[in-house]
């Protein structure tokens, strides 16, 4: 018996011969391999399997995880990196090293943060010394936006290899857009016999599991607005208002300032209770732009991802509270202090620290 096949059958997996010479062939001389297909189609095994033929076949493998709602690595509504030194028996035993905030837990009106962070997570493989990256995508696969989400990964990942896990020709449209070329090698085949089917209500618990297991004995600490970055938004961009400009503000919205600044494309304000979105009119020409208006529970419990000085992600918080007159936020999350944090990217997902999400923003709330 192959080296390579005894640890996988061990583990009860059925490797049907097609996937058996792919895995082979990926091992021998695969850089990048990503692995297309619609949910329950057993991707997250061939990934599985492919890092643990890359890792017999004295290569040094790394799994990339871009599916933001179903991640086998790290929490949900992020992208999740783990260089494999060892034969995994699942996934989940990977140990993650690197992590992309998306924001939410489907890539779709969140396209940008999907492809760049899976672009910037494979070059920091790279650079841990990893020779081949296998990475994973999401069951989105049909309409504009999945074409356009693929083919942006693949024009930004440069893969030696695209493996399509499909039933009945649901990816097509997809590899359509890759006819003709000389790269990456473009190879079809069937589901897997144990893939395992998750009904909406199942993935849902599972990311609800994953997240309460995140944050578990997450430390509370506090962040101070002053110097803070808040990469791609609005938030903390301006100048903040004061006297006059937030008396004016509340009279045309109706509703009590917490917060306001002027920016470089107008203003800014986040309010206690509902504006009146009819006073944004006169604040934006009042100010010579746009005139943006959030209200504060939008921030309450809002999934973030906290930013390094080298514009890295570290991890996830959970906002607590925001304290506008000392600039302050309290938030939850899995490290020691603040000390590393110098920025936060703002999600669209509101959760809570056991896991459940309590409310889906608009993509483009921050921006």
């Amino acid at each position: 018996m192959n080296h390579l096949e005894e640890p996988n059958r061990r583990r009860g997996i059925d490797i049907p011969p097609p996937w058996e010479n792919l895995l082979r062939a990926i091992a021998e001389q695969g850089s990048l391999c990503l692995v297309i297909g619609p949910t329950d189609a057993g991707k997250s095994t061939f990934c599985l399997l492919a890092a643990d033929y890359g890792l017999r076949a004295g290569r040094r493998p790394a799994l990339l995880d871009t599916d933001p709602g179903q991640s086998d690595l790290g929490p949900p509504a992020a992208l999740g990196l783990a260089l494999v030194e060892k034969p995994l028996g699942r996934l989940e035993e990977a140990a993650p090293t690197g992590l992309h905030f998306v924001g939410a837990t489907s890539p779709v009106g969140h396209l940008l943060e999907v492809t760049t962070g899976a672009a910037r997570l494979a070059q920091r493989a790279r650079r841990r010394g990893a020779d081949l990256i296998i990475v994973n995508t999401s069951g989105l696969v049909r309409g504009g936006i999945a074409r356009a989400l693929k083919m942006a990964k693949i024009a930004l990942l440069s893969p030696s290899h695209v493996v399509s896990i499909s039933a009945a020709g649901e990816t097509e449209a997809i590899l359509a857009g890759l006819r003709g070329r000389s790269t990456p090698a473009v190879h079809r085949l069937a589901p897997s016999r144990q893939a395992v089917s998750r009904s909406p209500e199942e993935r849902r618990k599972r990311r609800e599991s994953k997240f309460a297991a995140y944050f578990r004995g997450a430390n509370e600490m506090q962040l101070d607005l002053r110097g803070l970055s808040v990469p791609g938004g609005l938030w903390l961009s301006g100048k903040p208002l004061e006297g006059v400009s937030l008396s004016y503000a509340e009279e045309r919205l109706e509703a009590k300032v917490l917060w306001g600044e002027r920016t470089a494309e107008g203003a800014f304000f986040i309010v206690e209770g509902r504006p009146n979105r009819g006073g944004e009119e006169a604040l934006a020409e009042s100010f010579g732009g746009e005139a943006r208006t959030i209200e504060k529970r939008a921030l309450e419990k809002l999934l973030i991802g906290l930013v390094d000085d080298a514009g890295e992600d570290i991890a996830l918080g959970i906002i607590e509270a925001v304290d506008f007159k000392q600039r302050r936020m309290t938030l939850l999350a899995p490290l020691s202090g603040p000390e590393r944090v110098r920025g936060v990217r703002l999600g669209s997902l509101r959760v809570s620290a056991e896991g459940v999400e309590l409310e889906s923003l608009p993509p483009s709330i921050w921006r």
